[in-house]
Formats: C-alpha cells, sequence, structure tokens
C-alpha cells in the first residue's frame, strides 16, 4: 500500500508526464509544416511550452499544451502574462493545443475570451492539428491588435517577489488584507503595480 503523502507526488508525476507526452505528440504532428521549434522556450517574461516558427506566417507562434488537469487559476495566471507581454512586445502569437473533449474545449474557450487578449490566438484540440496549420498561413491581420485599437489607461499587477502576474480581483482582495504596493511601473498601456506583504510593524 502505498503510503498517502506520496499521493500528490505521484500525481504531479504523472500529470508533468502527461504534459510531456502532449507535446511530444504536437511536435510529431507539426513536423512537417514547422521551420522551427524550440522546446520550453521563452520568450521576454513568457514561458510557453515551445516556440515555433511557421513558413508562411510572419511572427513566433507560442504553444501551451491543456491536459485537462490544469485548473482555472492556472490559467488566469498564464493569460494575464500573456495579456501583459503582448502589449509591450506584441509580435508573437499564441496557439493553445488542448485534450480532452468539446467540454473542456469549450471552457477554455470561455476563459481566453474573457481575458481579451490583444494577440492572435487560436485553440484547437490535438486531433486539429494537421488541419488547422492552414490557420496560420491565412491569418491577415497583425499579430497584435494594439496598434489597431485605441489605448485606454489599464492596471496590470504582479507580486513583488517574483514577478508572477495575479488578476485585478486577486489584487483587490490581497489590498484589502493590507497587501502593499511596493512599486508602480509606468508602460505605454497604463500602470503595473507590484504588490508586497504589508512590513512588520505596520
Amino acid at each position: 500500500m502505498v503510503p498517502s503523502g506520496n499521493q500528490p507526488t505521484r500525481f504531479h508525476r504523472g500529470a508533468h508526464e502527461r504534459h510531456r507526452q502532449l507535446v511530444s505528440e504536437t511536435y510529431i504532428r507539426l513536423y512537417p509544416w514547422i521551420a522551427s521549434w524550440q522546446f520550453a522556450g521563452s520568450y521576454y517574461r513568457l514561458y510557453p511550452d515551445a516556440v515555433i516558427q511557421l513558413p508562411l506566417y510572419p511572427h513566433p507562434v507560442l504553444l501551451e499544451m491543456d491536459t485537462g488537469k490544469e485548473t482555472a487559476k492556472q490559467w488566469r495566471t498564464k493569460l494575464t502574462a500573456y495579456r501583459l507581454e503582448a502589449v509591450t512586445n506584441p509580435h508573437f502569437a499564441l496557439w493553445i493545443i488542448a485534450t480532452g473533449g468539446p467540454l473542456r474545449l469549450k471552457r477554455l474557450q470561455a476563459w481566453i475570451s474573457q481575458y481579451q487578449l490583444p494577440c492572435s490566438w487560436y485553440l484547437c484540440g490535438i486531433d486539429e492539428i494537421e488541419s488547422n496549420v492552414p490557420y496560420w498561413s491565412s491569418v491577415a491581420f497583425s499579430a497584435s491588435s494594439v496598434e489597431q485599437q485605441p489605448r485606454t489607461v489599464r492596471h496590470h499587477y504582479y507580486l513583488l517577489s517574483n514577478h508572477q502576474p495575479i488578476s485585478p480581483p486577486e489584487a483587490q482582495i490581497k489590498l484589502e488584507q493590507g497587501w502593499i504596493i511596493g512599486a508602480k511601473e509606468i508602460t505605454t498601456d497604463g500602470m503595473i503595480y507590484y504588490l508586497s506583504p504589508k512590513p512588520k510593524g505596520f
């Protein structure tokens, strides 16, 4: 019998293994079409599962995999980061590849739509990859819509300790709990606030 204390470790190991399998399967399916592939790439402050270049698409396409086990909170964190980066460094697109049935895809679609990403993005199931590759050669618009839309002042939030993005509702809760704004950055899209716990002695 496996001790209960080992179950979380086994669960996370299994989740990571499924994630790696999805990345590998995506690579195999996309291999005939891609001009370049970077595993576990980094793009400015983003850390997608891969960064690819397609011959007929002018911008890097960042890949994110969804195994069906990622939570809404995990996706909120990812999408917040993508939204902020798309404003600062707009020349990329996002392609989310998912396992799971129609319900999971519908849920992902809802989460992504809530964030109104200013970059081009696309969502499809793993079995639809090959048939959807032509999408990336027919996209006529820019990778970012920032330059085409009137800019409004926005307020974005990060944790000061590790620069992880958090959503405005999460930031509001922390501020109500006594957290403070430890730093503020002025950007072309508005303000970025860095939150930190209330200092001892206050």
